[in-house]
């Protein structure tokens, strides 16, 4: 992963290290964290109290920040964006030196096309992996998969878990 100076996060990265307990190894990847308001808002309206809670302390901590795209009606090159990954895209086009953090196929495809740093959760574990941040990769993965249903290719899960030395 480079190191960009600064990360802009959409909803479904942020919950998905929530429900595995995982949130605190973004803030050590990435000590500022931003999101739009419409990530904000998703997540608030989630259904999952741990999320609500885990993203309110980080707010309060001030490692995750609130802020709005310059231009709030800003349309992806990808249609059917939901209203975070649209917001989280938009400010991403705007902020010199971000990388967007984006799991969802449309929103990275909408990211090569404008030509935007992107890494997904898996990319995150990796480097914590690889870090000593977490103690096994295949554990996380699984917590991903089983807790927050999240897909991932086997075939990508298998050269992760070479790249990692956990064969």
């Amino acid at each position: 992963m480079t190191s960009p100076s600064h990360a802009i996060a959409d909803t479904s990265y942020l919950s998905a290290l929530c429900r595995i307990g995982l949130l605190e190894i973004l803030r050590l990847r990435f000590p500022q964290v931003t999101i739009p308001g419409a990530v904000l808002e998703e997540l608030n309206t989630a259904a999952d109290e741990i999320i609500r809670n885990e993203i309110g302390q980080a707010l309060q901590a001030g490692w995750i920040r609130i802020a709005e795209p310059a231009k709030p009606d800003w349309q992806p090159p990808i249609s059917r964006l939901g209203a975070g990954e649209t917001a989280a895209l938009a400010l991403a086009t705007e902020t010199q030196d971000a990388i967007l953090l984006m799991d969802e196929r449309r929103g990275r495809n909408a990211c090569r096309i404008l030509g935007i740093p992107t890494t997904g959760v898996m990319g995150l574990l990796i480097w914590a992996k690889q870090e000593g941040h977490i103690e096994t990769f295949a554990a996380a993965i699984h917590d991903l998969q089983s807790k927050d249903r999240f897909f991932i290719d086997p075939e990508l899960v298998r050269q992760a878990l070479h790249a990692v030395g956990e064969n």
